[in-house]
């Protein structure tokens, strides 16, 4: 079950914590990996792969989502190619 949550995630690494996310379709596999059983086997995983004990923390990408200025609307329209 562990698994099938965060097939679909990134992940991003800053002061010790692992931030997981969660595409906008997220919330369930979100709700999955922070029940205290799932969190306690992902610690161990994680534990036992660096070697560290690091801490994670669980986002929605829809929560990270902050808008650009609109002078930044053409390198936006560019990077989704929509003009050249």
């Amino acid at each position: 079950m562990l698994y099938g949550a965060l097939v679909n995630t990134t992940a991003s690494y800053q002061d010790n914590t692992i931030n997981i996310i969660f595409n906008k379709n997220g919330t369930f596999g979100k709700s999955v990996v922070e029940k205290p059983e799932n969190a306690a086997s992902l610690k161990d995983a994680i534990l036992s792969v660096t070697g560290q004990e690091l801490n994670f923390k669980c986002l929605l990408e829809s929560s990270l989502m902050v808008e650009s200025p609109l002078d930044d609307l053409e390198s936006r329209l560019k990077s989704n190619n929509l003009i050249d």
